[in-house]
């Protein structure tokens, strides 16, 4: 399942701390036999890979190994690894969100100028968004069981993530609607919402 993991050269990629050394290790964790030592490996690439939805050079590296992981039945910890996955096919450029609207020093209350490389930084996002989402399709049939299922965010960022597959709306958009009858609280069922708008399959 794993094949080809360590022929990474994973040192030249980087996440949200820098080198990516880390990742190959944190992949493997998530297989292994001890609950404890799961858990820590889902808590380090969430940190790394997907750090507060943000996504780097070294996620792109990392998800075609998420997905084969998710799609093992037997694996105990199916629900997180979902989660895991949604949160990366539902990152947004949160360079281009943050200096959209102008922002101010809280404690100064200054203006707070964006850096020099700004287009850069935006553009570098959208490419990395762009390759994950094309790698992602793979993964909304593993993700779609989980609409109903897991704990309210998980629902938001999964409906979130498979709505930008209009290609699989046969699949996708019976499963939101069917989600969204169920579904009692606010913020998802306004999620799901919006995730069938995108599809052009609105409640």
């Amino acid at each position: 399942m794993l094949d080809g993991l360590d022929a990474i050269d994973w040192s030249r990629s980087s996440h949200a701390y820098g080198d990516a050394s880390d990742v190959s290790v944190g992949i493997r964790g998530l297989l292994d036999a001890d609950e404890d030592h799961r858990r820590s490996a889902l808590e380090a690439l969430y940190s790394s890979i997907c750090h507060q939805g943000s996504v780097y050079p070294a996620t792109i590296l990392a998800r075609p190994f998420l997905i084969d992981i998710l799609a093992r039945s037997e694996n105990p910890d199916r629900e997180s690894v979902a989660s895991l996955v949604a949160s990366i096919m539902a990152a947004e450029s949160h360079t281009e969100a943050f200096y959209r609207q102008p922002r101010i020093n809280p404690f100064t209350r200054q203006p707070i100028e964006p850096p020099p490389d700004l287009a850069e930084q935006i553009s570098e996002e959208r490419r990395i968004i762009a390759e994950i989402h094309g790698l992602g399709a793979r993964a909304v049939p593993l993700l779609v069981p989980f609409l109903v299922d897991g704990y309210p965010e998980m629902r938001q960022d999964i409906a979130r993530a498979i709505s930008r597959y209009p290609d699989q709306r046969k699949l996708v958009a019976p499963a939101l609607h069917t989600a969204l009858a169920r579904e009692s609280v606010p913020e998802v069922r306004h999620e799901i919402g919006l995730a069938l708008v995108r599809l052009g399959d609105g409640p």
